[in-house]
């Protein structure tokens, strides 16, 4: 199992922020490894919407299907899926920064192998780390700097 917690700073509001970050069809402005979204059921956001995404793997594309199973605005959102070799568990918290001008997100990412896959849960680790590097630097830039929508 991999497990990482990533905490970034926005120049946004808290609602602008979490708006952003509560669509899943927003993770193609800023991580690089996700190929493409579409909702699949729902409004663009709140608990219950589906979310199809594409992302790119080590050997061939991953298709993963994403469900928001916990969502309190403007504070919380969860994103789970679940395929025949991973589940992935995503836990986004928004909240105010002492500095009032700014909003801090902390987005964990838990990724664990299933089945007999489970085997190279260590392997994954490493791997895990840098994907999530990539995307948080994605992230930050996105978030601290002037993007409109």
């Amino acid at each position: 199992m991999a497990d990482y917690t990533v905490e970034i700073s926005s120049k946004w509001t808290i609602e602008k922020t979490f708006e952003f970050m509560a669509d899943m069809q927003n993770f193609i402005f800023w991580d690089p490894g996700v190929k493409s979204v579409k909702l699949r059921k729902g409004p663009d956001k709140g608990l219950g919407c589906k979310y199809h995404l594409v992302i790119g793997g080590v050997f061939r594309d991953i298709n993963l299907e994403y469900e928001v199973i916990e969502y309190r605005s403007p504070e919380l959102v969860t994103f789970y899926a679940k395929n025949s070799f991973f589940t992935s568990l995503d836990t986004i918290k928004i909240t105010q920064s002492e500095n009032n001008n700014e909003t801090s997100i902390s987005y964990n990412a838990i990724l664990e192998f299933n089945g007999l896959w489970q085997l190279f849960n260590p392997l994954l680790s490493p791997l895990f780390k840098r994907i999530v590097n990539r995307a948080s630097l994605g992230l930050r830039k996105e978030v601290q700097g002037d993007r409109t929508e």
